[in-house]
């Protein structure tokens, strides 16, 4: 679990106990809190539409347009330029084949050149290591 999931998970327990403190139960983990009429008590409410909740955050982001589905694919790229194996990866996303988790792994035209510094730093590396099998 990353620190910044782990920070909002933290978050919605704060905000779920402070709800228990004054008599509200909730069994979910993110809710929103909407009044039954225009400036009654708010009440939490479990998210119904992820659609609605996801456009409404990325226009508070300033990113409007976005789609659910650029999560996974953001996700994938993320797992492999930070060095996940594969099949970890495959494992966090839920891919079951390597052919599909490639088609969300998308090269852009920056990649070639973030290589050839990664290349570099490598030939540096093995060049500082003894040679296996020489003496």
């Amino acid at each position: 679990m990353t620190r910044k999931l782990e920070a909002l998970l933290r978050k919605s327990e704060t905000l779920n106990k402070a709800l228990q403190s004054t008599g509200t139960m909730t069994p979910y983990v993110f809710v929103r809190m909407v009044a039954e009429f225009r400036g009654g008590p708010k009440k939490p409410q479990p998210i119904v539409s992820f659609g609605k909740v996801w456009r409404a955050a990325c226009r508070e982001a300033c990113c409007p347009g976005r789609l659910q589905h650029n999560l996974r694919r953001t996700a994938v790229r993320s797992f492999v330029r930070s060095g996940i194996p594969e099949r970890v990866a495959m494992a966090m996303t839920g891919h079951k084949t390597p052919s599909v988790f490639q088609r969300y792994n998308i090269v852009t035209s920056g990649d070639p050149k973030e290589a050839a510094p990664r290349l570099d730093r490598a030939a540096i590396i093995g060049s500082a290591s003894p040679a296996v099998g020489h003496r």
